[in-house]
């Protein structure tokens, strides 16, 4: 069975599908983390250090120096929280590159998150990032 995501139709005008990754909340300084990449169907072993720039339930903006690529599928490992929360661990898919602040980041959308998973991440990207 082949399935298929449709993001955009183009014809004498482009329409798009808006992206699931919203509401991000700017984390200053940024969060650092740890991505492995998805290769084929198997995770692959090397790890690598990310900075989560922004952050929300469904998705977040991070520069890493794996070597993303759209439609990446990759595994996110946020670290435990100072309050003594365990680390997270996400599943995602690079959407869309970009750039901040000249540097190449990477627009990653959050699958198979549960609504207590969304609660936790909410409230770590909206915590007073000034105490950390």
């Amino acid at each position: 069975m082949t399935t298929s995501e449709v993001l955009a139709l183009q014809g004498d005008t482009t329409l798009a599908v808006p992206s699931q990754v919203r509401d991000l909340a700017v984390l200053h300084p940024p969060l650092e983390a740890r991505v492995r990449l998805f290769r084929g169907k198997q995770l692959d072993r090397q790890t690598h250090v990310a900075w989560l720039h922004r952050l929300g339930a469904g998705g977040g903006e991070m520069e890493s120096d794996a070597p993303l690529a759209v439609f990446d599928a990759l595994e996110v490992l946020l670290p435990s929280t100072p309050g003594g929360d365990a680390a997270e661990i996400l599943d995602g898919k690079v959407i869309a590159l970009l750039e901040h602040e000249g540097a190449q980041t990477a627009l990653v959308r959050f699958t198979g998150v549960d609504w207590d998973t969304q609660a936790r991440i909410e409230a770590f990207a909206h915590r007073d990032r000034a105490t950390t």
